[in-house]
């Protein structure tokens, strides 16, 4: 049995932890303060009770998480120290005890908080381009977790997310982690078709087999048969790469990726998943999926439409380590942000008013080479960005124009010409993209298909534009009156 003065001892140690130190100090200060007594270690160390949490952060891989960041092993340690008697005075117990309130508070904090909304802040990992509105934390959310721990991890427990993508990944997660620690040789590319014996077949039938993506009663050899191929087929559409009846490098870079790449990749995506947004989806929505080049539109809960896209340019980064802010890359000014929000409208022979980023880095040598020649092809017409008036393109010699003081705006005329296409879907959002057609669809027939400036290029745009035209009722007539003014013919 203690002492009484323990809990004077703790409150008096707590009290002097700065906000580095203790997770939303002034909160936790003030539970102490309030309740007036300690979680883990009242009347000495509860055992049971500290036993029950550690083993909960033992488990936190499972979510993409290190137990250290819960200060797993040194609560264990201090715990050691006093399981052991290796405390020599009730000066260093009080020390050891109070530290591992502390250090289990801070933990019990944080693990809530990271299965609420997540260990990091989405728009930092991002690099700015994260535009979801999220959730914030309820000024109530703290002390809740620290009531509930006398009771144990069931409140814990309860925060973790249940949805189907989340238990999927973290179904993955634990195959990955049980597979860290097997033999993971290079397997040497070379060439084969579909029907063929050729050496060393057999290594990718045992490394399908490690990643159970072949029925496990298959047992390797050096054919490339009727149940490998198809398994080949299967893992290569499962990371995106086009199927075939022949081995290439691409699958072969895939087949030796590691299990720690699958890892970080699974915890980066667990992580997404927990960052929580204030915005829920309803029954009718449009998805971009930028990784998969994908759109998909549904209406009424089914997919009425998939189609594909272009997406924002990133930068390949020789050196990415001499570039990192804070340990995070920063996104590149042409990738597409991470966003949610509502198309408000849609453009029918839109304009384009071409962004100055791109009248700066592009346009001006292309103007400074020959303005009347690319003014005339791409039908161009200039504005003075300081009086909001017409100027004649004759008028203007780029030569004597500064790159980097560039005082006209340059828009081009609609049209079949216009880079924007026939269509232009505005969606709310600070910095300034956009869903919209195009004049050249030949970069749809790309597999990386990141080549604009940051807006969407959708490969179909009459099909959304029809997918939402019902979304929002719009009658037979209406939507053929909409369409002529696109050039297609009436149906109604």
């Amino acid at each position: 049995m203690l002492v009484p003065n323990y809990q004077e001892y703790l409150q008096k140690n707590i009290n002097s932890l700065s906000d580095d130190e203790l997770m939303f100090s002034s909160i936790v200060k003030s539970f102490y303060s309030d309740n007036g007594s300690a979680i883990w270690t009242a009347n000495g160390l509860q055992e049971h009770l500290t036993k029950q949490f550690l083993e909960l952060y033992a488990k936190s891989e499972e979510h993409g998480l290190s137990p250290e960041i819960f200060g797993y092993q040194i609560i264990n340690n201090d715990i050691r120290k006093i399981q052991n008697n290796e405390v020599g005075s009730s000066e260093e117990l009080y020390r050891l005890l109070a530290e591992i309130e502390v250090q289990l508070t801070r933990a019990n904090v944080l693990y809530a908080k990271t299965m609420k909304y997540g260990a990091t802040d989405p728009k930092e990992v991002n690099g700015g381009k994260w535009k979801y509105a999220m959730d914030s934390l309820r000024t109530d959310f703290v002390t809740d977790a620290l009531k509930a721990s006398r009771e144990g991890t069931h409140y814990l427990m309860s925060l973790h997310p249940t949805d189907s993508v989340y238990l999927a990944l973290q179904g993955e997660m634990r195959k990955f982690l049980a597979l860290r620690e097997q033999t993971w040789d290079s397997i040497p590319a070379f060439s084969a078709d579909s029907g063929h014996c050729v050496k060393n077949v057999s290594r990718i039938g045992k490394r399908l087999l490690q990643l159970e993506e072949i029925t496990s009663t298959y047992v390797p050899s050096d054919t490339l048969g009727r149940v490998l191929m198809p398994a080949i087929n299967r893992f290569r559409e499962n990371r995106g790469i086009p199927t075939s009846r022949h081995l290439d490098e691409e699958t072969f870079t895939a087949l030796n990726k590691k299990p720690q790449e699958y890892i970080d990749q699974l915890a980066a995506n667990l992580e997404r998943c927990r960052w929580q947004t204030k915005h829920k989806k309803g029954s009718d929505f449009v998805a971009v999926n930028i990784p998969d080049f994908m759109l998909e539109a549904r209406s009424a809960d089914t997919v009425a439409l998939r189609m594909k896209i272009c997406c924002g340019r990133s930068v390949n980064r020789k050196n990415e380590d001499s570039c990192r802010v804070n340990g995070i890359l920063p996104a590149a000014r042409t990738e597409s942000p991470l966003l949610y929000s509502e198309i408000y409208s849609i453009v029918l022979n839109p304009e384009w008013k071409v962004p100055y980023s791109i009248i700066k880095d592009e346009y001006y040598y292309k103007m400074t080479r020959n303005a009347m020649g690319v003014t005339n092809k791409e039908k161009l017409y200039f504005v003075d960005g300081r009086t909001k008036k017409r100027v004649r393109a004759e008028s203007i010699d780029w030569k004597k124009v500064s790159q980097n003081n560039i005082p006209y705006q340059i828009i081009q005329t609609s049209g079949k010409h216009n880079a924007l296409g026939l269509y232009k879907f505005n969606i709310s959002n600070s910095e300034s993209v956009y869903l919209h057609s195009t004049n050249n669809p030949g970069a749809f027939r790309r597999r990386v298909r990141a080549v604009s400036h940051g807006c969407i290029r959708v490969e179909n745009p009459f099909e959304l534009a029809a997918i939402i035209y019902g979304i929002n009722e719009y009658d037979s007539l209406k939507i053929d009156q909409l369409n002529m003014l696109v050039g297609m013919e009436p149906i109604s």
